[in-house]
């Protein structure tokens, strides 16, 4: 039984690939990544400020999205 043996073309191939996914890591420079991290951190601010907001919106009487008549059937049921 013959195993298959990757040709040349092939492995020139797979390390032209790894060149590239390697090269373009380190292409960005220390403050470009530590920018790019505070924005991101800025938009995680930003996302759970709305999350907040939005919590803080939702009526109190409402029990896991339902309705007071759905709360109360699900009462009855449950019991």
């Amino acid at each position: 039984m013959k195993l298959l043996q990757p040709t040349a073309l092939a492995q020139a191939a797979a390390l032209a690939l790894g060149a590239v996914f390697a090269g373009s890591a380190a292409a960005q420079s220390n403050a470009d990544l530590l920018k790019e991290i505070q924005a991101l951190k800025a938009r995680v601010a930003e996302l759970e400020g709305k999350q907040k907001a939005t919590e803080a919106a939702k009526p109190t009487s409402a029990q896991w999205g339902m309705t007071p008549e759905q709360v109360s059937e699900f009462n009855r049921i449950a019991v």
